[in-house]
């Protein structure tokens, strides 16, 4: 189960979504941050990265559009992170392509 999410006052939405990938994703927060800063190093919550076999990678968890959750979910930061954990956990870190940092 995943542990409530508590935001800190006075903290940037950067600063929130760090926090938050630590309660997600737990003793694999780090790991998750590396490849992070190869994805999306400013942790943008709109980014988008068209790949050239179609697809779309998504928010801050450049979630793959393979995955078949609609896009206007992935904007949800919050959400983006959920669904990038779901996918951690079904796939592992494999799923994104910035996993050759670790």
């Amino acid at each position: 189960a995943i542990a409530p999410y508590i935001p800190i006052e006075h903290t940037t939405q950067y600063d929130q979504t760090v926090d938050y990938i630590h309660t997600v994703f737990g003793k694999d927060a780090d790991n998750f941050l590396k490849i992070l800063s190869c994805e999306n190093h400013a942790l943008k919550p709109d980014a988008q990265n068209y790949n050239s076999d179609g697809s779309v990678d998504i928010g801050i968890g450049q979630v793959n559009s393979v995955h078949g959750v609609p896009a206007r979910y992935l904007y949800d930061w919050r959400t983006n992170m959920d669904i990038s954990y779901q996918i951690f956990k079904s796939s592992g870190f494999g799923a994104w392509t910035c996993s050759y940092v670790l």
